[in-house]
């Protein structure tokens, strides 16, 4: 995740901030589908 920002002086350029939204937005999926795939009918959570 870390190397796909773009380190310049300015850590709030519009590229940085898009690169943690898309980093993030993976991350989210990545957890989303482990959590999914983890779940099965003997071991639902509510």
């Amino acid at each position: 995740m870390i190397r796909e920002i773009n380190l310049c002086s300015d850590p709030f350029t519009e590229d940085s901030i898009q690169a943690l939204k898309s980093s993030y937005t993976k991350l989210v999926k990545y957890l989303n589908h482990q959590r999914k795939k983890s779940i099965t009918e003997d071991n639902t959570f509510y």
